[in-house]
């Protein structure tokens, strides 16, 4: 798809994307099962063109979910080292648009289509992922501490974009692969197995 906004002439915006975090985590010994949920926060990918003669992508959304096992592979005393590996699905949203001077009655807006307008470019996929988490140790029942990540998220296969307004016909097909990285907060509550007398 990058390919195909190059060859257009379209602009993108070509920062990293940033990404909010929310999962939920069991731990038994050695052994974890993580599920997270992520979404993209907005940005404003590119000003509007005054003159309006460029052709713009603005990202939409971006969501997934993620399901991992990991096994703490080093205990410190102040740090868990895990390596974690699972599956997820992933789901990339684009518009496509042109700025235009042009006024246009509100009540007339259904029926005006600017030209070069794809107000639906879709793309889901599944992916496997592995990364290296980094967390510091519990101390107490209760904590509130650091955790971060690098890894590497593959999809199985190369999939086509489609559209909600459109059926599309020879879409360019991807194969994600990204490298990435989390830092965040965790709250953890411990359960101390009770020993018998």
């Amino acid at each position: 798809m990058q390919r195909y906004f190059r060859d257009n002439q379209v602009k993108v915006d070509k920062s990293l994307d940033r990404m909010a975090l929310a999962a939920f985590a069991y731990r038994r010994q050695r052994f974890k099962v993580t599920l997270q949920a992520f979404f993209g926060i907005d940005k404003s990918l590119l000003p509007p063109d005054k003159k309006g003669t460029s052709l713009f992508a603005r990202s939409q959304s971006v969501s997934g979910l993620t399901f991992l096992l990991g096994y703490d592979v080093a205990n410190t005393r102040n740090k868990r080292v895990f390596i974690n590996a699972g599956l997820g699905s992933i789901n990339y949203e684009y518009s496509l648009f042109r700025p235009s001077s042009q006024v246009v009655s509100f009540q007339n807006i259904l029926q005006y289509t600017p030209p070069a307008s794809v107000p639906s470019l879709k793309q889901t996929t599944g992916f496997w992922d592995v990364n290296v988490e980094v967390a510091q140790r519990e101390k107490r029942p209760n904590t509130f501490q650091w955790v971060s990540r690098v890894g590497y998220r593959r999809s199985f296969q190369r999939t086509p974009w489609h559209s909600e307004a459109y059926q599309l016909v020879d879409a360019p097909q991807e194969r994600l692969g990204q490298f990435y990285f989390q830092v965040g907060l965790y709250i953890s509550r411990n359960y101390m197995a009770r020993r018998k007398p």
